[in-house]
């Protein structure tokens, strides 16, 4: 299904992939993220490189190298924003429910879900904008309400609101008693919510750990070139050294992306 594209004539000017909707499956760094990102990350990279071999030239390579993982760092970031936008649409769900109750619309639950999320998320919250980006499409466009919703479930790339708006339009198109079955899927979705939180929790003091010692052989490798250089100088004057050196640098950045799976685990 196509990304909805609904605007008036002045917006239209907007480019195009402004326009649409948020697509949630990929994150993209903006101009400013971007130069952060390259500013740090290069940063980084190059002082990691002279420690291991202590020439610029080789530290400078190594640093344009970190441009490879800037697709991580994004997955990092998508990963990130659905997690925020999935607890952000909890919260609308329970709005859903209860304008469904008092026998309005979805448009009209929309709506008055709208002002308890600016007060929690803010006007610059991700499910804020989603609603105001479906009322706007409710308001200007000629499409069923299924389209637009399902919209909002495809670009959500998330299985649980998949599963609440299928919910939602089964019900409408059936005429079953909607406000049970959203309640049932609430309790459903809540419950997996919990478990996954629980098991986040339980995996976070690993994730940590797991940071400390890829960041240790730095700290060591650091602190040895500052108290005791002649220590270190066979490693970086003679061919095995530097071999050794390479070697431990593969396992450094093995672990360093181990441990960022880790982080974006599922």
């Amino acid at each position: 299904m196509k990304t909805i594209d609904i605007l008036t004539e002045n917006e239209k000017a907007v480019p195009i992939e402004e326009r649409k909707g948020v697509d949630y499956a990929r994150y993209v760094l903006n101009k400013n993220e971007l130069y952060k990102y390259v500013a740090a990350s290069y940063f980084s990279f190059f002082s990691v490189g002279y420690l291991f071999y202590k020439s610029f030239i080789i530290a400078m390579i190594i640093g344009l190298s970190s441009w490879k993982f800037k697709v991580l760092y994004e997955e990092y970031l998508g990963k990130k924003r659905r997690d925020q936008l999935l607890i952000q649409f909890k919260d609308l769900m329970y709005g859903i429910s209860t304008g469904v109750n008092n026998g309005g619309n979805i448009k009209e639950a929309l709506k008055n879900s709208r002002e308890n999320l600016v007060r929690l998320y803010s006007e610059d919250g991700y499910i804020v904008k989603e609603i105001d980006y479906m009322i706007h499409a409710f308001d200007n466009a000629k499409m069923y309400e299924s389209d637009i919703l399902y919209d909002f479930a495809n670009r959500s790339a998330l299985e649980d609101i998949r599963g609440f708006i299928d919910v939602y339009v089964q019900c409408k198109t059936t005429g079953g008693n909607l406000q049970k079955v959203i309640m049932s899927t609430i309790e459903v979705i809540m419950d997996k919510m919990n478990i996954q939180r629980e098991i986040k929790v339980i995996v976070a003091q690993k994730q940590m750990e797991g940071k400390i010692v890829a960041i240790m052989p730095i700290i060591v490798l650091a602190f040895l070139n500052l108290v005791s250089p002649s220590y270190l100088s066979p490693m970086y004057d003679t061919l095995a050294g530097k071999i050794i050196m390479t070697i431990s640098l593969t396992g450094f950045i093995t672990a360093v992306i181990w441990i960022f799976k880790i982080v974006n685990w599922k």
